[in-house]
């Protein structure tokens, strides 16, 4: 494995074999709010080219996902293209999460905790419960039902 350097004194890491074609292009670091992620880009042709695209490559619908979270190792057994809606799973929770667990809100009436899951750009619900590790459960459940490999569980959190 090599490094990279980026720009704001980052580094991306990559395999030896890609080395010698990235280190050609001058990096960036990015940062992506939503996941709260660091990514490195270059310019292509005045485009921002992500360094994970440019050493998997991409079709159109599909994203390439980090299988450790972190954006800026690009190893190639760190990455595989997926579905949005599987990229989109292999993340943790939301800084709006009130619960502490992925896929878990809690209820003002009635049974005090529920859970769902979005699939396919659709929130799959699925019911209440009397704890929010219940609930949690529930949602890990669904996960790996869902997004198999691509399941990122409260459990795989260390929050269960």
């Amino acid at each position: 494995m090599k490094e990279i350097p980026l720009t704001k004194g980052m580094v991306a890491i990559v395999d030896d074999e890609d080395y010698e074609g990235l280190i050609r292009y001058k990096w960036g670091a990015f940062h992506r709010r939503t996941g709260n992620c660091w990514y490195a880009f270059t310019k292509i042709n005045r485009k921002n080219v992500f360094m994970h695209n440019l050493i998997l490559g991409s079709l159109p619908h599909q994203d390439i996902d980090h299988v450790d979270l972190n954006g800026l190792h690009n190893t190639r057994d760190n990455l595989r293209p997926g579905s949005r809606s599987q990229n989109m799973a292999n993340r943790g929770s939301t800084v709006a999460n009130t619960s502490g667990y992925k896929g878990v809100w809690k209820k003002n009436i009635g049974r005090p905790w529920e859970a769902g899951i979005k699939v396919n750009y659709r929130t799959v619900y699925l019911g209440t419960f009397d704890t929010p590790q219940e609930a949690a459960a529930a949602y890990d459940k669904a996960a790996i039902h869902h997004f198999g490999e691509f399941a990122l569980t409260n459990a795989m959190l260390g929050l269960l």
